[in-house]
């Protein structure tokens, strides 16, 4: 698998004002952030999902058929981006697809419900009685402002049950001092 940034997808450059393009009049230097298309591509299909880079793509690529995931109905960012050029959208769960009718009135042969995949093996862990082990519940995730909330509620949640709560990812723009930690929560990068 090839990964691409999202500065400079397949197909483009990003100008740095040091190389060159070949032009009729000559060759020209690029100019810096500008966005050159220096080659087509074929792609069968484009899977996109966040509206902002769902735009972007559409720009990029007007002729390439797209595939949207939408996973949440709650934040803008997971709005779907309505075009011709998307001829399937993906909701995580029924509400999701829900959601896409309802709203933004996308026929319902256009979605599929395709839930967000867990490797079982991986994270299932086998039933063995440990005394005095208590239950853990684990929260993986960034920890940012959209899931604070969540995670205040599975702190009171689990304090109240007497079990422990394993925060499991990258914090961004939260601090754990504004959460109302316990010593039976634990916090893993």
């Amino acid at each position: 698998i090839k990964l691409y940034s999202l500065q400079e997808p397949p197909g483009f450059k990003m100008g740095d004002g040091k190389w060159l393009l070949k032009t009729n009049n000559g060759d020209i230097a690029s100019t810096p952030n500008t966005l050159y298309k220096i080659s087509d591509v074929n792609f069968d299909v484009i899977h996109i999902n966040h509206k902002p880079v769902t735009e972007h793509f559409l720009r990029l690529y007007p002729n390439i058929p797209m595939i949207s995931t939408i996973h949440s109905e709650v934040i803008n960012l997971e709005e779907p981006v309505i075009a011709d050029e998307i001829k399937k959208y993906i909701a995580i769960r029924p509400e999701i697809k829900e959601f896409l009718i309802n709203k933004f009135n996308i026929p319902s042969d256009k979605i599929s419900v395709i839930y967000n995949p867990i490797d079982s093996k991986k994270f299932t862990k086998t039933n063995q009685n440990i005394k005095n082990e208590k239950k853990r519940v684990l929260f993986v995730g960034t920890i940012d402002y959209l899931r604070k909330q969540t995670i205040e509620d599975l702190i009171r949640t689990t304090a109240i049950n007497n079990e422990e709560l394993w925060l499991v990812g990258k914090l961004n723009g939260i601090d754990l001092s504004s959460l109302p930690m316990g010593p039976h929560v634990k916090y893993f990068e």
